[in-house]
């Protein structure tokens, strides 16, 4: 009797490991899937930071993972405003207009040969003073 529970347990062990594992490389899967130029941006930003925007706008938890997933979609104006908020707490927005000394010095390997064309889209951008003026930022970002 109990070498059956035995081999019972050990089925069932068996079973649990090959779940995980299935669930392990299923994560892997996903999680390697290419980033938006926008989700490379703000991988620059410390979770501190972003935090601290989220309590200032009032953002929940759930809004906040939202918006810094996939930018497959058309922004929310809550969007458009932690992303201004937590450039601007980065140092990437200063004065209201777009730092490219500290944008060309914290450019994402991914992007390197983008980065001209994303620089100068920047470049043009004459002022980041409302959470709307961001989607300038983002069309330089879907440019590429």
């Amino acid at each position: 009797m109990k070498k059956h529970h035995t081999n019972s347990y050990s089925k069932m062990f068996q079973s649990t490991l090959a779940i995980a594992l299935l669930l392990g490389l299923a994560y892997q899967m996903v999680s390697t899937e290419k980033n938006s130029p926008g989700e490379l941006f703000m991988r620059n930003v410390p979770m501190e930071k972003v935090e601290k925007c989220a309590e200032e706008l009032g953002l929940i938890k759930e809004e906040v993972k939202m918006y810094l997933g996939t930018g497959n979609r058309v922004p929310v104006e809550k969007e458009l405003c932690l992303h201004k908020c937590a450039a601007t707490s980065v140092g990437a927005i200063k004065n209201g207009k777009m730092n490219l000394d500290y944008i060309k010095a914290n450019f994402p390997p991914e992007l390197e040969n983008d980065m001209d064309k994303i620089v100068g889209c920047f470049e043009k951008i004459d002022s980041i003073t409302v959470c709307q003026d961001m989607l300038q930022v983002q069309k330089c970002l879907k440019k590429n």
